[in-house]
């Protein structure tokens, strides 16, 4: 259903039934609209309180739907402060996709140990804790109580808030908003009809933006991207900057040796934009058999690894490829299947610096 919606919400041309759900979700739209508008300005007013803590705080997020880069970016950051200007520094998630109950703290990784598996805290808190690995992770949708436990139980002076642009009750001291830039705003409608969680005028929120292209090596791709993100800057009067995707390569869950091009591949994958992942394969020269899409944060169980398999082995594969952040989820489940699995690593062409206070 999820992968229906964000047809609706990103294709240039739409079937008679995407046509039909577009109509029917614009009907609820200006129900969404209302709650929106009415939070926003309740905040803007006065009429709900920010809540101000004793840290620096970064919040790191996006105005739609679906996968932008934010975990990535988070990690960036969070190694940048705790290990280039020795920081302490704490990552606060929902949580979301995980078996722990999000309605307390949870203490995924205390910087040193990472005390849950990805089933149990989620894939991006579970990925966050691994690729950050001196840093705090914690998650909570209360972000109040997660910044406050921060800095209370792990003397946090720096507080990074993953996909936190709508949470506008944590007072913050950077608002980094990221956009897709290959994607952009899709139909630039609200939720449900269209991607936007709120409307374009909340850009004026951002301090600085980040414009994210996932298709680094297609040159007219990197060129529209670029242009963008000089219209983006130009219209909002804000730090916009570039930053590519830059994939390091498809290495294998078994022993990090790399996946040899071309050759025959089974791909699957549960993120928010999984296009760009298949079609970084097939630019690759690997020839994609079958294109498996599960739903975002899909809590992989052993029956899916079975028919991944099962599917694989009759397509006549070498090898079975996801993402990063599935590929922490599938790992405990593997077992001798290991060596067929492998992971496409991405890294960010991005100063840190540059975004950094």
């Amino acid at each position: 259903m999820k992968n229906f919606i964000a047809n609706i919400h990103y294709a240039k041309y739409m079937t008679m039934e995407e046509r039909l759900a577009y109509i029917g979700l614009g009907l609820v739209k200006p129900f969404y609209a209302l709650g929106v508008k009415a939070r926003l300005l309740a905040y803007k007013w006065g009429l709900l309180k920010k809540v101000k803590v004793d840290a620096k705080v970064i919040s790191i997020g996006n105005l739609t739907t679906g996968g932008t880069g934010k975990t990535p970016v988070c990690v960036a950051l969070a190694n940048y402060y705790s290990e280039v200007l020795n920081k302490k520094t704490a990552i606060l998630s929902r949580g979301y996709g995980g078996k722990l109950a999000n309605t307390q703290v949870n203490t995924i990784s205390d910087g040193e140990n990472i005390f849950f598996s990805a089933h149990m805290s989620g894939d991006e808190p579970y990925w966050l804790a691994y690729n950050a690995q001196k840093t705090v992770v914690l998650t909570c949708k209360n972000r109040i109580d997660a910044a406050k436990t921060a800095i209370k139980k792990y003397d946090a002076e720096v507080l990074i808030l993953d996909d936190g642009f709508q949470y506008v009750k944590l007072q913050r001291d950077l608002n980094i908003m990221l956009i897709d830039g290959n994607l952009k705003f899709g139909n630039r409608k609200l939720l449900p009809q269209g991607p936007l969680r709120e409307p374009l005028s909340e850009i004026d929120r951002a301090d600085v933006i980040l414009v994210m292209n996932k298709r680094a090596l297609d040159k007219e791709a990197t060129n529209n991207c670029a242009k963008f993100a000089e219209n983006i800057s130009e219209k909002y009067g804000k730090k916009t900057i570039l930053c590519n995707f830059a994939p390091v390569g498809i290495f294998s869950l078994e022993d990090n040796s790399a996946l040899v091009s071309p050759n025959k591949v089974y791909a699957f994958a549960g993120i928010g934009q999984p296009r760009f992942f298949f079609e970084y394969l097939e630019n690759q020269g690997y020839e994609v058999l079958k294109k498996r899409v599960f739903e975002d944060h899909h809590l992989y169980m052993k029956e899916d690894i079975q028919n991944i398999l099962s599917e694989a082995q009759k397509l006549g594969a070498n090898a079975i490829v996801t993402t990063e952040k599935d590929a922490v989820k599938i790992k405990a489940l593997l077992k001798q299947d290991e060596a067929y699995f492998y992971a496409l690593k991405l890294g960010l062409d991005l100063n840190i610096e540059e975004i950094s206070i």
